[in-house]
Formats: structure tokens, sequence, C-alpha cells
């Protein structure tokens, strides 16, 4: 059995295409790699490109068609406008939804279905603590993506190409995700006026970016939701005294996140006490540094996700982590004032209630 194809050798894989190299010449440059071995690699590497080309031009049709079709709602005006100084940020990290675990290769099972009940639990636990603080909320933001989906295409890799065998069908995967996005961003709805922000992670950044394009199209009409789904790779959300950057956490060192928000965001900076950073990636509270962190008047925080261990991370012991969500009630002059989590039992894998 052939050595599976690492990132860095699909990215010159790509380059040599790129540069018009043939077939043969490609083969050279793989001198430990047998013919037969690199040729499958560039058919898949042309199959993926065909198919992006003709996803697109579907998704443009789809957008228009959800233009037209959308809700309309009018923005509250008037005694139905949430009173108060507070908004509430709800974080839902890695779903990576359309994976599927079975035991015991896996710490527990995880399918789409169990996906789906997991993730609105969790958005419904976290409303309700929200809810019962006793205050009322000028907005709901609601960072969106960070590895949504779990492979990025019908050959069931990463965006960089990386194999994700437990996938199922992508097609299923992405529709499905659609309808649950809906849900999720609907629920926050009643809350307050919703911000979504769409944040790439690194196996589904194709799939997560259009589905926030798809969010835009489909809310453009309702005055209570605004998608931020540009191509940026951060996003920053400013309230009063506060200023969030978000980042799924596996691109930036966190030791450059401080300079990166004063640069992305001068103004921002010189008017604001309370700013943080919120990553994802980790599936866990940390990485190898540790999980809370401040540098230079930023806090940086990674966040627990959803989904269980799967067969990479029960080989790896990356098991056994604490999973679940979290909240936070922002004030507008005085930060951070509250903060719920909703947890998921890592030995029994059910919700914590």
């Amino acid at each position: 059995m052939s050595k599976p194809w690492s990132e860095s050798e699909v990215a010159a894989l790509r380059g040599y295409l790129k540069a018009g190299l043939n077939n043969k010449d490609i083969c050279k440059e793989f001198p430990y790699r047998t013919p037969e071995s690199v040729k499958r690699r560039i058919r898949r590497l042309k199959d993926t490109s065909y198919q992006g080309e003709a996803e697109e031009a579907v998704l443009l049709s789809v957008i228009e068609q959800l233009r037209k079709v959308g809700p309309v709602s009018h923005k509250l005006v008037g005694a139905d406008v949430p009173v108060g100084r507070r908004e509430l940020e709800v974080c839902i990290m890695d779903p990576h939804f359309g994976m599927r675990c079975a035991r015991p290769d896996s710490d527990h099972t995880w399918s789409m279905d169990e996906a789906e009940e997991t993730v609105m639990w969790a958005i419904n636990r976290l409303v309700e603590q929200a809810l019962q603080y006793g205050h009322t909320y000028s907005r709901v933001v609601f960072p969106f993506g960070n590895d949504f989906l779990h492979a990025d295409n019908i050959a069931h890799t990463t965006t960089k190409g990386t194999d994700q065998p437990e996938m199922d069908s992508w097609h299923d995967a992405y529709k499905r995700g659609i309808k649950l996005a809906i849900r999720m961003v609907d629920t926050l709805k009643n809350v307050a006026p919703v911000k979504v922000y769409q944040i790439p992670g690194n196996h589904s950044v194709h799939s997560d970016f259009t589905m926030g394009l798809i969010l835009d199209a489909y809310y453009h009409g309702d005055e209570n939701v605004e998608v931020d789904c540009s191509s940026s790779p951060y996003k920053f959300h400013r309230f009063g005294k506060n200023l969030i950057g978000y980042e799924h956490g596996h691109s930036v060192s966190t030791i450059r996140l401080a300079a990166l928000m004063a640069n992305e965001r001068p103004k921002d900076w010189a008017e604001t006490s309370f700013r943080e950073f919120h990553l994802g990636d980790q599936h866990r509270k940390g990485s190898s540094v540790p999980a809370a962190l401040e540098e230079q008047g930023v806090s940086v925080e990674y966040h627990p996700g959803l989904t269980p261990p799967n067969y990479w991370h029960r080989v790896h012991s990356f098991n056994y982590q604490k999973r679940g969500a979290v909240a936070y009630v922002w004030h507008e002059t005085m930060g951070q004032e509250a903060r719920f989590t909703c947890n998921i039992n890592q030995y029994t894998g059910k919700p914590m209630e």
C-alpha cells in the first residue's frame, strides 16, 4: 500500500499542473512514487477542479433564487426592540457535519442525525441559560463555519486534499447542513437580531464559505439577520468597548493575534478596552499552548467542540477531551459580564443536563 499523499505534496502537484507540466514530467518530480500513483492523484485533482467549476455555476443560480424566495421580515421597531446594553455571543465550534463514527474505533457514535440533535440541543441550552440570566439583548453574535462540514468535496478530502474516509455523502451533508444552519439562525433570531460571521476552518473552507453565501441570500429580505460572508480568513466584531476577533485557530500563531487585531482594526483598537480572540480547531479548551492566555491586551481562548473523537483522534490518543459549547454576555461598557456552557459527558457521549 502506497504512503498517503501529504498536503505539501498535493500543493506541489497543483503547482506543476498550473505551470503546464505534462504527466510524464510531473512523475519525474516524484521519483519515490510510482507513475500510476502520481497519475491517479492528477486525475483526482482534475476531477475536483471540474467539479468546483460546475458547482460554482449551480451555486450562483441557487443564490439568485434564494434572494427571491427567502423570508421577508422588517427590523423590529418600537416596543419590540430588545432593550438594554448587552449582546449575546453564541459559539458552536467544529461540528464536522457529515462525519460518521462507530465504536470501538471511535470513542462514540456520530452521524448527521446525531450531529443535528446535538447542535440544536447546544443552541437551545445556551439560549435558555442566557434568557434565565434576566436581561434582554440588543443582538446575538454568531460565528458560523469553523469546519461546519467534515470534508470539502465529493472526493471526501479536506480543502488541502487530506483524505477523510469517514465522511458520509458530501452532497447529502451539504444539503442537510444548509437546513441545519437556517434552523440555528432562526432559533437565535427569536432572542434578538442576529449578526452572522462566516469563519473558514481547515477541513471545509469552500463549503463553509458557500454556505455563508447561501445564508446571506436566504436572509436577504430579513432585516433582523445580517451575514458577513466576506472572504477574509478572520473577522472582527465591535460592540461598545468590546472588540472580538474570530479565526479558526489553525493559521495564525497565538502570539501574533494581538498585533493582527491592532493593525486590522486600529480605530476600534484605540476606542476599546476589552479585546478577545475566540478560536476553534483543537476540539478542546486549548492546544500545546494554554487554553486561554492574554498578550498585549488581547485575551485568546480556544473553544471546545461538540464532535466526538474519531478514529484518527483515537489512534493519536487525542480523545476524552471535554466536549461542549460556549456563550458570552457582553456589556456595552463593562466588557464580558457572564459566560454560559453546555457540556457533553466524554465517557457516555450524552448531554449533561
